[in-house]
């Protein structure tokens, strides 16, 4: 959690490479998703739209999908003209 902090500092400081080993260095998989979010984050920010549309993908796929915050990585997807699948809406207690 501390190295994805210090990745966000670094990255509002511009100092995208340096935020980039942060998160290279973050390796605990409960954070994989969050991870794959900044450094799409990052690599926007560098300019690297396809490289970023990489990263949110993994983040999108890696994330629960009960999670809110999946919502926001869908927009960021969407917003790159990448947007994910679209989900089948649920319908439970529906007998077939």
């Amino acid at each position: 959690m501390a190295r994805l902090r210090l990745a966000g500092l670094l990255a509002d400081q511009k100092k995208y490479d340096e935020a980039l080993k942060q998160l290279d260095a973050a390796t605990a998989p409960e954070f994989a998703a969050l991870v794959a979010d900044r450094r799409g984050d990052i690599l926007l920010a560098q300019g690297k739209t396809e490289e970023a549309k990489t990263a949110f993908r993994k983040a999108w796929d890696t994330m629960d999908a009960g999670i809110q915050y999946r919502r926001l990585i869908d927009a960021k997807l969407t917003a790159l003209g990448a947007a994910p699948p679209a989900e089948a809406p649920k319908t439970a207690g529906v007998a077939k």
